[in-house]
């Protein structure tokens, strides 16, 4: 278009900055020549099509440059520029720093009325830019102007030219970081920072890599507003440091950030275990919402979960935890008392410390299960359908075994059971299928009084599947359950040479009967107490066991006949002689060796 001054367009420069360079070179205020050709200059501002379009024809630059350096506004405070979304705070929309070494040879080096010489370049829009590429300087704040002169940026500029020229001395003060090249990468549209940041938007990425810079160098709890342009040029140097790691990086920090955690104590709560970036990092803030955020929160913790005690009442991010420990003042109230539910705490978890006052989730889980499954005496009777009595035999047949975990962690209190391991023993003692008639069948009650087999051999004999005679009551609990015919009892349990009778047994120890009887209530003569069915008498004498006592120990009557001596002499030795003695009422027996040898001290081999 002839009559109209031409400016050239700089690859990195703004389509709102050619404008006003435009309107310059051409001497007229830029509101109203623009007006004057038939569109606005805030529609320039706006990135709108057809304001762009008719720029382009006005000043002969191809419509494709124009547009890759225009910010378009999507929203209030929204707009796309170079196929990136950015927003404010992140993008000032108007010239508001600049590298005073950059204008300065902008001046010397560019054609033109001085007003139009000096252009704004597209990347001093990003706040996170905060150095000079070519000259290692800070970038120097404008000014704000009025109304549309804060687009105009040699109108800012000449009005602070000593500002300027001071700040030509700060050349190579600041080098520009290779997180700032990460930005400019982006809006060249490359991706070379780590598969991270390079999976997230520009403007998501250089928000997480600034918090956790800014944190990671100056502490959890620290006040960013109370830091510098140097300061956050520094952080955010140091967040990108580490989220080019990707989620090591990541992992490094919150290493770092929970460095003073325990997790043997309770961590309560996000702003405890990550300080200022569990609230920055939070989705009550809008504009940290969306599946770039969501991935870091995600990965922050499964950090924390693995490596900090957190319950479900604490909150991380702003929502409540789904909690991978239960703090010990919770788990009290499901696990018995307190020192139950802190023994069974500490051997699920395989933790040591007494003190600790979190558990793992699984442990929590595991200890619950187990204190559920145990059951005091009282409350095993009902269950097997059984008295004491004969609960009692059980146990001592080794039928049923005390839990041995329970019986180690807590000696001095009172046994306890596993009730699955007394359901699978009803189960193994109901395992024979029934038979169709049951006549004859009695209950194992009556079965004991008709035949009287110990009752842990009848359940023995049920569980090895030795009765085939069976049937079931199942009205009745557990064991009560069970009839059975008394002959087929009676048919296992016939008397074989190992059993001896008492009178045999008086006759080989040269006592008489009513003695061995009282060896056995007194405890000194081993004997089994059982009804076989054609004899009277219950109480049989293993003949092994006899022989065994018998070889070890005898009575004065038996010596006297081996050395000679009268009985009551013999007695009156072995009396003073200091030597194992086992008494019953009037019965005393000696150890065989020890009484020998007593008597051959006193002369009588």
């Amino acid at each position: 278009m002839r009559g109209i001054y031409k400016v050239p367009f700089h690859d990195d420069e703004t389509a709102t900055s050619l404008a006003i360079r435009l309107a310059a070179a051409n001497r007229i205020p830029a509101i109203p020549f623009f007006d004057d050709l038939g569109f606005s200059l805030k529609s320039v501002i706006g990135g709108e099509h057809d304001a762009l379009t008719r720029l382009s024809e006005i000043s002969q630059i191809s419509p494709e440059r124009i547009f890759r350096n225009a910010f378009t506004i999507t929203k209030p405070g929204h707009g796309i520029l170079r196929d990136e979304k950015v927003r404010a705070p992140w993008l000032a929309r108007y010239p508001a720093r600049a590298c005073a070494t950059c204008l300065h040879e902008d001046l010397r080096r560019e054609h033109g009325p001085n007003s139009a010489r000096r252009y704004y370049r597209i990347h001093w829009q990003l706040a996170s830019i905060r150095s000079c590429e070519i000259h290692d300087a800070p970038l120097i704040e404008l000014p704000s102007g009025s109304n549309y002169r804060n687009f105009d940026l040699d109108y800012r500029a000449t009005k602070n030219t000593r500002e300027l020229n001071n700040a030509l001395a700060l050349k190579g003060t600041r080098p520009f970081t290779d997180y700032e090249r990460f930005i400019i990468d982006r809006l060249e549209g490359r991706r070379r920072a780590g598969e991270l940041l390079d999976s997230m938007s520009m403007l998501s990425g250089m928000d997480v890599t600034e918090l956790i810079g800014m944190y990671a160098t100056f502490g959890k709890y620290a006040n960013l507003d109370h830091y510098n342009d140097s300061d956050w040029h520094n952080g955010a140097q140091a967040g990108f440091s580490l989220m080019r790691q990707g989620r090591s990086g990541i992992r490094q920090f919150l290493q770092q950030m929970t460095a003073d955690r325990n997790k043997k104590r309770s961590a309560r709560g996000g702003a405890a275990i990550l300080g200022g970036i569990n609230l920055g990092l939070s989705p009550r803030y809008h504009f940290r919402s969306g599946p770039d955020y969501d991935l870091i929160r995600a990965e922050m913790m499964a950090y924390i979960n693995e490596h900090v005690g957190l319950t479900y009442k604490q909150k991380v991010f702003g929502k409540a935890s789904s909690g991978t420990h239960v703090v010990f003042t919770d788990a009290i109230k499901t696990i018995g008392g307190g020192d139950m539910a802190r023994g069974l705490l500490l051997h699920f978890s395989g933790e040591r410390d007494e003190k600790t006052t979190v558990f793992p989730l699984s442990a929590y889980e595991k200890a619950q299960e187990y204190f559920d499954d145990l059951v005091f005496p009282i409350d095993a009777y009902p269950l097997l359908g059984i008295t004491r009595p004969h609960f009692v035999q059980l146990v001592d047949r080794g039928v049923i075994a005390k839990d041995e975990l329970y019986k180690k962690l807590f000696p001095s209190c009172m046994a306890k059971y596993s009730r699955s391991k007394l359901h699978t023993l009803v189960d193994a003692a109901r395992s024979s299928p029934p038979v169709a008639k049951h006549d004859g069948l009695v209950s194992l009650w009556n079965v004991i009084v008709l035949v009287r087999v110990p009752f842990a051999d009848i359940i023995n004999l049920l569980m090895e599947r030795k009765l085939s005679q069976v049937h079931y009551n199942l009205e009745l609990p557990g064991l009560a359950s069970i009839l059975v015919d008394p002959a087929e009892v009676t048919s296992h349990f016939p008397l074989d040479e190992r059993w001896m009778m008492a009178s045999e047994v008086a006759t080989l120890m040269g006592a008489l009967k009513r003695e061995i009887f009282d060896m056995t209530r007194g405890g000194i003569l081993p004997f089994h107490k059982f009804r076989v069915p054609g004899r009277s008498q219950s109480i049989f004498f293993d003949r092994n066991e006899i022989q065994e006592f018998h070889a070890k120990y005898t009575h004065a009557k038996a010596l006297a006949t081996e050395t000679g001596l009268k009985s009551h002499k013999a007695a009156q030795l072995l009396r003073l002689a200091d030597i194992p003695k086992l008494r019953a009422r009037l019965s005393v027996y000696y150890e065989r060796t020890a009484a020998r040898a007593a008597l051959a001290e006193a002369g009588y081999p």
